[in-house]
């Protein structure tokens, strides 16, 4: 399990809200799919406020760490250098492969922006895709473009396709 090999078995959300508590310093929020309830007349009916349900015991400066290697993945020489090549905004990720027995290996990428004031974390898997960046990465950096409205770009493995 040291180096990740072993049977895990994460869905999409609980690798988001794993990916989020990295950022945001160990806090686990509860997910939740909407953010207020309108009236036919656009009166606020309900809104949902963050619910905490745990804080890791996690140093602030082991956080520090993980979070610092997870930003080196978005830049030139890491696993998913050349998919954020020229993305305006700080990306941190980490990629993954997950190994499947007689088929294609499932591509996997988790990330959270903007590095150094988090407001967006983003999973993705493409199942038989698969290196993560190479394929999950390029969904999650399209998630990401949408978020913060930057113009989407026909990118490669290895950078921007001209």
């Amino acid at each position: 399990m040291a180096i990740g090999q072993g049977y895990n078995n994460y869905t999409l959300l609980q690798l988001a809200n794993y990916v989020a508590m990295i950022a945001n310093g160990g806090i686990r929020y509860q997910p939740h799919l909407v953010k207020k309830v309108l009236d036919n007349r656009g009166r606020v009916v309900e809104e949902v406020k963050p619910r905490v349900l745990s804080k890791a015991k996690v140093p602030e400066n082991v956080l520090n760490y993980v979070r610092q290697g997870m930003r080196e993945v978005t830049l030139p020489g890491g696993t998913a250098g050349g998919v954020f090549a020229g993305f305006p905004v700080a990306v941190a990720a980490k990629t993954g492969t997950a190994q499947v027995f007689g088929k294609d290996d499932h591509g996997l990428f988790v990330a959270y922006a903007p590095y150094d004031n988090p407001r967006i974390a983003v999973a993705a898997i493409i199942e038989h895709g698969g290196h993560g960046a190479s394929s999950a990465g390029l969904v999650a950096r399209d998630v990401l473009a949408t978020y913060f409205k930057v113009p989407k770009v026909n990118t490669g493995v290895f950078g921007p396709v001209e």
